[in-house]
């Protein structure tokens, strides 16, 4: 009788702690970095940031926030980062809230590339983009501010949208704003 007791309760401890490693296993595996592909091979930088935290990192967010009375709760926290995009996106004319917030996704990288012989280094952000319409309507929004004229183009397949003299670009790349 003890070994039919003791069987089942190995087997239950098994079956929790299993679940248990499985749900932390998915709920914490690591991030794809998607953009990685992206950029050219011969980048001298590469930066890249996950915008959609890990369940440590929110909890360990969750922690700090407890210590900022000001920012006490995610939404206060929120508030307060939607303001300072929203500073610096003032000459834009674009809000974080209504403009951004919409389409961004969970992933941003920045990446220079090696430069030519006495030349300036290529300079890209990609920006995860959930809605990629969204996302070029707001590119369109914060360009109608500047008095620059855009040309339409094409590079492999991909349009994009470039300044007169060549050095700005802008379009969407296997779901990211370039």
């Amino acid at each position: 009788m003890k070994s039919k007791w003791l069987i089942a309760v190995v087997a239950a401890v098994v079956l929790i702690g299993g679940g248990a490693f499985a749900g932390m296993r998915f709920l914490s595996e690591p991030a794809v970095d998607d953009a990685l592909g992206l950029a050219p091979k011969d980048s001298v930088v590469y930066v890249n940031a996950f915008l959609n935290p890990s369940t440590g990192q929110k909890m360990a967010l969750r922690d700090l926030l407890a210590k900022l009375p000001e920012y006490d709760t995610t939404e206060a926290a929120g508030d307060a980062v939607a303001g300072l995009f929203d500073d610096a996106l003032a000459d834009t004319g674009l809000t974080y809230r209504e403009d951004i917030e919409p389409w961004v996704g969970k992933q941003l990288a920045v990446f220079v590339a090696a430069s030519e012989e006495g030349g300036d280094p290529a300079v890209a952000a990609l920006v995860a983009a959930d809605d990629t319409d969204a996302a070029l309507a707001a590119v369109e929004k914060a360009q109608s501010q500047e008095s620059t004229e855009l040309t339409d183009q094409s590079y492999e397949g991909v349009d994009y949208q470039s300044n007169a003299t060549g050095d700005q670009a802008t379009g969407v790349v296997e779901g990211f704003l370039v």
